[in-house]
């Protein structure tokens, strides 16, 4: 099962996905708890109806400080909502 595929290959980085995340249950908390990773980025949060350069740190119809909040909950530190343009580089384990 899913268990014994995340004991033989620990998850480093989840890409987890703010936008409607209030429409899916216990998200991102299942998802977190069930990867375990070290790491967690926040993406597609950005508003792909303005240019780059306009566009604001939110996503229409979300409540990004509420997912924020619930991500914290069960996985303290190591969060990042990046920039565009933001280049990660992250240590193999």
């Amino acid at each position: 099962g899913p268990e014994s595929v995340v004991a033989e290959r620990p998850v480093d980085v989840a890409i987890l996905v703010p936008a409607t995340f209030d429409q899916v249950d216990w998200y991102p908390e299942a998802v977190v708890e069930n990867l375990r990773p070290r790491w967690v980025l926040e993406g597609h949060w950005e508003d792909f109806f303005l240019p780059p350069e306009a566009r604001p740190r939110s996503i229409r119809y979300t409540d990004l400080r509420h997912f924020e909040k619930r991500l914290e909950a069960v996985h303290p530190g190591n969060n990042w909502l990046p920039e565009l343009g933001t280049e990660f580089v992250f240590p193999a384990r």
